[in-house]
């Protein structure tokens, strides 16, 4: 999702990125550098947030249009790979335990991430286990929290796709 991308989280999860740039995520010099020049040509937005332990991090914002931009560019091998880290990383993240409470904030800020990393990670063709991992968690997510519909769309949507690859 173009909205709230933490930066910590992506720096803390640099493995799973393409090469090209773990490198720059790595190195916090490097990152600062990058984000400073797209922020100076407007196609980033970063803010310093608080999260609910009063720790401060930074969070990106990228305009809608300039993702596109930047997705309509890429080779089918490329939206592939983008799509095959950003399933890994929201995948390896977003983790709701019912019985947890600890576990609802980061699944609530990392909602929209996973719906969208999982519709990218759909239509790209990444492997199933980890786009029916999204869906599924962000299924239950929004069951235990009473939107139904949502919830059973989504689950509905990672049966489909296991059908598909498996069969009944």
């Amino acid at each position: 999702s173009p909205e709230r991308i933490s930066i910590p989280r992506l720096s803390s999860q640099f493995t799973l990125l393409p090469d090209d740039l773990a490198m720059t995520v790595a190195d916090n010099l490097a990152l600062s550098r990058a984000l400073d020049i797209l922020a100076e040509f407007s196609l980033i937005e970063i803010r310093t947030e608080k999260e609910l332990t009063l720790e401060e991090h930074q969070i990106v914002s990228l305009h809608r249009l300039v993702g596109a931009l930047a997705r309509d560019r890429l080779t089918e091998d490329q939206r592939r790979t983008w799509a095959n880290a950003a399933a890994r990383i929201i995948g390896s993240a977003f983790i709701f335990d019912s019985s947890d409470p600890t576990t609802w904030p980061q699944a609530a800020s990392l909602l929209p991430h996973a719906l969208t990393t999982a519709t990218h990670a759909q239509a790209t063709g990444v492997p199933v286990e980890i786009t029916c991992a999204l869906l599924d968690q962000a299924g239950r997510y929004l069951t235990r929290f009473a939107q139904y519909d949502q919830a059973k769309d989504l689950l509905d949507r990672a049966l489909a796709i296991s059908r598909r690859a498996f069969g009944d």
